[in-house]
């Protein structure tokens, strides 16, 4: 089960003023604690992750959480939650992952030695579980397991990627919009597991966004890659720095349209990239 509430704010969303400040952020990962903290006999284990945890979020990050529950009333319970009491409280978009244990246990996506590989860092450098690790992330999976699922991880990525997309509501259009922003940077940590499966067992990897594209660029020296992540970075930079001047009260009502346009335009470059990556897969 997935409930993913993260996107870029639409127009209407970003002239309403409804901008998150980075106290708000501590909140909302404390609110999502204290549902833990109430619900311990129905979560088996829990995990904040990301920037929040890392402390190196900004006003337009998202907050990162894996749970994993006895029932799926408790998923239920834990996503109306989010969406009745932590979010109106924060404006913080949140991506939850939830997954009944059941499922976990046979293996399903939280289990893949390459994601556990991820959270192992995190609970490595900043001891964020809660509850029972029913993940056994201290167990290391060997090289070939984790090579290996990544590169199904990689494979799974690019499939669901498609040239032609549609949306019907602006909030769709704006998940779209942040899957171009986010997602190659999930791309070249599975990329990196697969063709160094071990990189990330040293305890001074941070698992960064900035860690993950040097350690690329150091690695595959690609003049499109480079431009392409530069360009996220660029609109990335961009948006950011309009969700600031919104917390201002200033208003770009007409460039901040321009700019969903421009990072819905790099959708096809992001497509190229994957184009890319499949190749050296082959």
């Amino acid at each position: 089960l997935y409930y993913i509430l993260m996107s870029v704010l639409t127009s209407q969303e970003y002239i309403g003023g409804k901008i998150p400040r980075l106290s708000d952020f501590e909140v909302a990962l404390g609110s999502i604690i204290s549902f833990y903290g109430s619900h311990k006999e129905d979560i088996s284990f829990m995990m904040p992750y990301g920037s929040v945890v890392r402390k190196d979020h900004n006003i337009a990050s998202d907050v990162d959480v894996l749970f994993i529950s006895n029932s799926k009333e408790t998923h239920k319970a834990f996503a109306k939650y989010i969406r009745d009491v932590t979010f109106p409280r924060t404006s913080v978009e949140i991506e939850v992952n939830p997954f009944h244990e059941s499922l976990s246990q046979k293996g399903f996506h939280t289990l893949i030695p390459s994601f556990k590989q991820h959270l192992s860092i995190v609970r490595r450098n900043l001891n964020t579980s809660y509850g029972i690790d029913v993940l056994e992330l201290g167990k290391k999976n060997s090289p070939e397991e984790v090579s290996k699922a990544a590169k199904e991880d990689l494979v799974y990525r690019i499939s669901k990627f498609s040239k032609r997309y549609f949306y019907t509501t602006d909030k769709d259009r704006s998940k779209l919009l942040k899957q171009c922003l986010q997602e190659p940077y999930h791309i070249l940590r599975a990329y990196l597991q697969y063709t160094d499966p071990t990189l990330f067992e040293s305890e001074s990897i941070d698992d960064s966004k900035k860690f993950l594209l040097a350690t690329y660029n150091s690695r595959v020296n690609n003049i499109q890659d480079s431009e392409f992540f530069s360009r996220v970075a660029e609109l990335k930079a961009n948006y950011l720095q309009m969700l600031t001047d919104r917390t201002k009260d200033i208003v770009h009502d007409i460039e901040y349209e321009k700019l969903l346009n421009d990072i819905e335009d790099h959708y096809d470059e992001y497509g190229d990239f994957l184009e890319r990556i499949a190749t050296k897969l082959l």
